[in-house]
């Protein structure tokens, strides 16, 4: 259903008071994009992103006509109706964050460490990132996209059957800005600064919209100069009997650039037919030096203890987006789209390890070089269909290829320790999927969104000698969505949505290509595919309630279940040769749960009038997991953050274009048991956060942001033990406050 008002949110100032108990990711299909506007929908007008950040949802008017449960590309601030929560403009260039991770990480049941995240207290293996709808192809990080590109961002924890059901956690879709009415030109400059790294990021977007031709283009630069320093400590023991001792000091100095840019035409010759040409594409590189010493004070000296590494890498790639939207009648509508697209990354180290004394002095020295390059091809449509003023039904179909050709050259001591299929290995997988839904607008309290989608992949590898199936895998998707609005009430609604979705294998899970550890240790170990996986698959069900309070105020609460069948856990051992292997099993079902509660609202309407018009907001999830073939303590499905909290506000000045707030996080991290064995132990993370938007003029305004105060420490501490052999590792990685200035003109 559509719904404009910014929502949702949360009475959540009473579990606030309990005591606070703990990718780039690059998912698989692309999915069509919900930019463009069902069959019954008007096209969202230009003028709809100036309005206001209160507005009332809109009600169906008799006879009750079937509303739409995408979200519309009009939205312009954060908005939620339950389930489905919209990032807009607003809340976009409200800090000036440096890229879409900082964005992400500010926003209800989202954690972001170490640029993989978590939705709803699931790790990012279970979440699908898309922009404008397709998947991120290799090298591509979400890092290096920033904010002033993007329209909005819509955070769909239970998506739809016209989206892949590849999305056990969740789905993030980055839609990136489109064409507006008349001319338009802007450049926004950022620069970041802490104690590691200095960032300088450019931003322009320039564009014009004139009779049925518009175009517009999108363009992205940044270059960053990083300089840090981590700790870490190792010990080992057999029986009781300690045999290992070190600490080790890495120090790193880097440099990385990027470059984005995304022109696009379209051509609207009538109300009928739209046509859209995308193109686009995107260049990286960075080079690092890094030394590693290492104190032994027990234990047999490693050739690895005191190493110099030099990293230079880079890629770029480039890519076609074409649709083409045509009314067939009063009641039905095509939607056609295709893809396609080429990569190339190549990633080069040396490393000359300085022996010790102990095992003779010298020098070993190390390289290795990755290439990879790889394409992808998408073509898909859907037709939409008015079946009365009650009643819309949706048809279609999807269907992709990519293909990845990637080598490998690695010397060590002069010695080749490349196997046999690495030198080439070229791997395909093929995609197909067809979808049916229907939306029916039962009564002005009811409404249903009833869909089936059926999914298929196929993965090859071609090892230079044969072609090999590694994987033919198959999910058959239901998804049954229901809204209840007591009365026909404007103000107040229920949801509820189940459906089932998959996790699919990729083609390094199945392969049982060998990538030998240099350093072969429990924590960095051999990695080896496994061709028995079964994908994973589980069924979500959501429950979600929302109402308006007062004039700008909201409250919300959502229930989540997931159980999910074939659990994969990656299990590390130590073989009979001595070294230590890891690999993906199948170990049986887990759970997740958790409730999630949020409040949205002015200060002047829940306290009292005299109070100022400030708005407040705050949420927080709890998230309990469990994995039946694992025993406790840490028990919990992969990366499964038990808590998040957030709460901030924002001030505008009374007769001053200056407007200021302030933002805390908290995500509770704490133990997980990784295997029977080995457990990863994290510290909780809390962050806290101001900003200050000043409007010079309404061409120019710049925004003043400082973040990571009070961060501390990010700790890790790994354990394996197991008949009689323990080892453990910790490592200590400073997390450091930042500022950053942004300027931002309008052309």
């Amino acid at each position: 259903m559509t719904f404009t008002n910014k929502q949702i949110a949360v009475t959540i100032l009473l579990l606030a008071s309990q005591p606070f108990a703990q990718a780039q990711v690059l998912p698989s299909t692309p999915a069509p994009t919900p930019t463009s506007p069902p069959a019954n929908a008007e096209a969202p007008k230009p003028s709809d992103a100036a309005k206001p950040t209160d507005s009332k949802p809109a009600e169906p008017t008799a006879p009750a006509k079937l509303e739409n449960v995408e979200v519309r590309a009009s939205r312009d601030q954060s908005s939620s109706d339950g389930i489905t929560r919209v990032v807009g403009q607003d809340e976009l260039s409200k800090f000036g964050d440096g890229n879409v991770l900082d964005v992400l990480k500010r926003q209800p049941g989202i954690t972001v460490s170490g640029g993989q995240l978590s939705l709803r207290g699931i790790g990012s293996a279970y979440v699908r990132i898309l922009v404008d709808g397709q998947r991120p192809p290799p090298g591509f990080s979400l890092d290096s996209l920033a904010p002033n590109m993007v329209e909005r961002i819509e955070i769909m924890p239970s998506s739809g059957v016209e989206f892949s059901s590849q999305s056990i956690g969740g789905t993030i879709n980055i839609i990136l800005k489109r064409t507006r009415t008349g001319k338009q030109a802007s450049l926004s400059v950022a620069a970041e600064s802490n104690a590691d790294n200095n960032t300088l990021r450019a931003t322009g977007t320039w564009g014009d919209s004139s009779g049925p031709w518009a175009w517009f283009v999108n363009s992205n630069a940044r270059v960053s100069k990083n300089d840090s320093e981590s700790g870490s400590q190792a010990q080992a023991s057999f029986n009781g009997v300690a045999t290992e001792q070190r600490s080790s000091t890495n120090i790193y100095t880097g440099t990385n650039q990027s470059i984005n840019f995304g022109p696009r035409l379209t051509y609207t010759p009538s109300p009928q037919t739209r046509i859209q040409v995308q193109t686009g594409g995107w260049i990286w590189k960075g080079e690092n030096l890094g030394k590693d010493i290492t104190i032994r004070t027990l234990g047999i000296p490693s050739v690895f203890d005191n190493a110099t590494r030099v990293f230079e890498g880079g890629g770029h790639g480039h890519w076609f987006n074409g649709e083409w939207n045509q009314t067939l009648s009063d009641s039905t509508k095509l939607e056609f789209k295709t893809r396609a697209g080429r990569w190339y990354n190549r990633n080069r180290n040396e490393m000359n390890y300085s022996l010790a004394a102990a095992i003779g002095g010298g020098e070993l020295f190390r390289e290795l070089e990755e290439n990879g390059r790889g394409s992808w091809q998408f073509l898909g449509a859907t037709i939409r269909q008015n079946i009365n003023t009650e009643q819309n039904a949706s048809y279609g179909f999807e269907t992709s290829r990519d293909t990845s050709r990637n080598s490998k050259f690695e010397l060590l001591g002069g010695i080749n320790r490349v196997l046999p299929g690495d030198e080439l290995a070229i791997d395909s997988l093929k995609q197909n999927a067809i979808f049916v839904r229907h939306e029916f607008q039962i009564s002005k309290e009811w409404a249903s969104d009833v869909g089936v989608r059926w999914e298929s992949l196929e993965f090859d590898v071609d090892l230079g000698t044969a072609n090999q199936l590694l994987s033919k895998q198959q999910l058959l998707a239901p998804s049954l969505q229901f809204q209840f609005k007591p009365g026909g009430s404007k103000t107040e609604q229920y949801r509820i949505e189940i459906g089932r979705k998959w996790k699919p294998l990729r083609s390094f899970e199945l392969s049982q290509r060998r990538n030998f550890s240099v350093d072969n240790r429990f924590n960095s170990p051999d990695t080896v595919g496994n061709p028995n996986l079964k994908p994973e698959q589980a069924i979500n069900l959501d429950l979600a309630y929302t109402r308006r309070v007062g004039t700008e105020g909201s409250i919300g609460a959502t229930l989540l279940f997931k159980k999910i069948d074939n659990v994969l856990l990656r299990r590390t051992t130590l073989n009979a040769d001595g070294r230590w292997e890891s690999r993906n099993e199948n170990i049986g079902a887990g759970t997740v749960k958790g409730i999630e509660l949020e409040y949205k609202g002015n200060l002047n309407e829940l306290l009292s009038a005299d109070f100022p018009k400030t708005q407040i907001r705050a949420n927080v999830g709890r998230y309990w997991s469990k994995v039946d073939a694992l025993p406790a303590p840490g028990n919990r499905v992969a990366s499964q953050t038990p808590l998040n909290f957030n709460t901030g506000f924002d001030h505008k000045m009374v007769g001053m274009p200056l407007t200021w707030g302030a933002s805390f996080k908290y995500s509770q991290r704490g133990l997980q048991r990784n295997t029977e064995f080995d457990t990863l132990e994290q510290n909780s993370e809390k962050s806290l956060g101001f900003y200050a938007s000043w409007i010079v003029s309404p061409k120019f305004n710049f925004k003043l942001a400082a973040e990571n105060l009070f961060a501390g420490d990010n700790l890790r501490k790994t354990e394996y033990s197991s008949a009689g052999l323990v080892q453990t590792q910790q490592s200590l990685n400073d997390i450091k406050p930042f500022v950053r200035l942004n300027f931002e003109f309008k052309l």
